[in-house]
């Protein structure tokens, strides 16, 4: 019942989903417009054309993946402060439980948000000019930003059960998505010996590391891979892929869980 109300809520305003829809084709085709061929140049024995290579590509992972993540969390900090009263009312008059309602924003939230990263990916995936240009390559590119769609997305509802206020929930998760971004691998090298303790740590915690690195891995299969491991060393990225899969997937969890216990702990009173 819930689930159902937050789908017709949301189709009596299709221009909510509308404009999701244009943003994902008008920032596919501006990815393109940027990195279009990033894929084509081979790499070689001079280290200064590899390095450029190297550069763009994680230029590509790092904007892609934190544009999912960050556009879809943001998307999600107004679900829960902007229908407060009309949620207090029902739960204090025991329409339905903190759980149920909280489940049913999640599942609607999902199925409102999964085509953003799968029609970004779509549109990206064949402009590069990638080595491994597959059809199960672009599936697995897509589904990674799948994955930090969903991240994004219940990060974002996290903190709608954390703050009340909007503003004060937006400038937050302002500052926890910067601290991210600084793990990702792309404005400060990941290697222990190269960066400070903030960076080295953070990136443990930072999703766009793990997408960033599954990107790489695979915007990089099918070239030389003693050259291909250098460069990931390089930057940072020494853990595999599916160490990278499976943090993505904890992380996810975790904050769906905490998110859940939250509200949970805030309705014990009603």
């Amino acid at each position: 019942m819930l689930i159902k109300r937050d789908m017709v809520n949301a189709i009596r305003t299709p221009l909510k989903i509308g404009a999701l829809i244009f943003v994902a084709i008008f920032q596919g085709l501006l990815t393109a417009s940027v990195f279009g061929g990033v894929g084509a140049p081979n790499f070689s024995l001079n280290w200064a054309d590899n390095l450029q290579i190297m550069q763009n590509l994680i230029g590509l992972a790092f904007l892609i993946s934190t544009d999912v993540f960050m556009k879809l969390g943001f998307g999600q900090i107004l679900q829960i402060p902007t229908r407060l009263p009309l949620y207090l009312r029902e739960i204090q008059n025991h329409m339905y439980s903190a759980s149920a309602y909280y489940l049913s924003i999640c599942i609607a939230s999902f199925l409102l948000t999964w085509f953003y990263p799968v029609i970004l990916g779509f549109i990206v995936f064949y402009t590069l000019d990638l080595k491994a240009h597959s059809f199960a390559n672009m599936l697995e590119f897509t589904f990674i930003l799948w994955l930090m769609g969903l991240a994004g997305c219940y990060t974002g509802i996290l903190f709608s059960t954390i703050f009340v206020t909007t503003d004060s929930g937006t400038q937050v998760l302002t500052v926890i998505f910067q601290a991210f971004n600084v793990g990702a691998g792309l404005y400060a090298n990941l290697n222990r010996q190269h960066t400070n303790w903030f960076v080295y740590y953070i990136q443990f915690l930072s999703p766009p590391r793990y997408a960033c690195e599954l990107l790489m891995r695979r915007d990089l299969a099918n070239n030389n891979p003693y050259i291909t491991e250098a460069i990931l060393d390089l930057i940072g990225y020494r853990w595999t892929a599916e160490t990278c899969y499976w943090a993505l997937i904890a992380y996810t969890v975790f904050v769906f869980m905490l998110g859940w216990l939250i509200l949970r702990f805030k309705a014990r009173k009603y």
